[in-house]
């Protein structure tokens, strides 16, 4: 059982009365949530469209219902949260880059379905590009190894850009500070 009470003047909202269960809603902007409600709705059919397309498409119809078979879900379903999820970027490793030809970079970059590249891009600390490339995907699942290509003599200051990027095409970047 609810019961209203007023928070300002022309907002309602609803608390539960003790000893019963039911949710708590929040006075807001009329406006502001409709355009989110809005946005969101525009964002699930754009995640449905993606999903009927690939879904005609062969081979990516054969990459996601392959995958789904292993989480039990439907390669139509496994497409649509594909969308809707941008992957995410768990860890920069650079404490074993001291500048020098050779050495790498770990980075963990994770999505609920795939990441496809992993891009690095180091700066000096005027933005200046020093060097970017692809990251290698490692053997352990969600591992991607970047190897330096250039020297770098000035590591204060510089940045790491990291981009993981999954099939859908959603990109997600972090930076780190050396």
């Amino acid at each position: 059982m609810l019961k209203r009470f007023q928070t300002e003047p022309g907002h309602l909202s609803h608390k539960a009365i003790p000893g019963r269960r039911a949710p708590v809603k929040t006075a807001g902007n009329k406006k502001t949530k409709l355009f989110a409600k809005s946005t969101h709705q525009a964002d699930i059919m754009d995640a449905m469209q993606y999903a009927r397309i690939q879904m005609e498409d062969p081979e990516a119809r054969t990459l996601y219902e392959s995958h789904a078979m292993v989480k039990g879900r439907t390669g139509r379903s496994l497409a649509l949260f594909d969308y809707l999820i941008a992957p995410t970027i768990k860890k920069i490793d650079a404490t074993k880059y001291t500048g020098v030809v050779g050495e790498t970079i770990r980075i963990r970059a994770v999505d609920d379905f795939m990441v496809v590249t992993v891009g690095v891009l180091i700066c000096n600390t005027l933005g200046e590009v020093i060097e970017r490339g692809a990251a290698v995907p490692q053997i352990v699942q969600d591992q991607w190894v970047y190897r330096i290509k250039e020297w770098n003599d000035c590591l204060a200051g510089c940045t790491v850009v990291v981009s993981a990027h999954d099939v859908a095409g959603n990109v997600t970047s972090q930076t780190l500070e050396l």
